[in-house]
């Protein structure tokens, strides 16, 4: 009788340590994910053009780009080109009133994942029929590990 209280107590004991270092694990694994951040950047210039400066394949052209001043300056040339590091691009559209928002900026770690969505011309509300290229122009802190989506 008295072996049998012994292996029940010596079980119990060993499934509350069990517990505990499964606990322990648990609570050091969620305290270690990494968090995304949410950023606001601090000025945002989003427009359609009427006219293509870049391929439909290419929807963003950094400062590192060697013609990012012309494209810049032919968006609007009063702009602070020192302001601004990253212009985006949703493609060609098929009517006035279609345009480029931005959804959000998360940073994970070190880098910076950029989501914009197309927004299309109100229903009923009058568009021309001319061929539109909505953009965005913001500044991106670190433009070596940026992701961009456009949904």
């Amino acid at each position: 009788m008295r072996a049998i209280q012994k292996t029940k107590i010596l079980f119990q004991f060993s499934i509350k340590k069990l517990f505990n270092l499964l606990f322990l694990f648990l609570f050091s694994c969620s305290s270690n994910l990494v968090k995304s951040e949410d950023i606001t950047p601090e000025k945002i210039i989003c427009g359609s053009l009427n006219r293509q400066l870049v391929d439909d394949n290419i929807n963003f052209v950094s400062k590192n780009s060697e013609n990012f001043e012309y494209i810049l300056s032919s968006i609007d040339r009063d702009l602070e080109k020192d302001f601004f590091n990253l212009i985006v691009f949703s493609g060609s559209k098929p009517s006035s009133g279609y345009k480029l928002k931005l959804n959000n900026i998360k940073k994970n770690n070190s880098t910076y994942y950029l989501n914009f969505i197309n927004t299309n011309p109100l229903e009923g509300s009058a568009s021309l029929t001319v061929i539109s290229y909505p953009y965005c122009i913001l500044n991106v802190e670190n433009l070596n590990k940026f992701k961009i989506t456009i949904d």
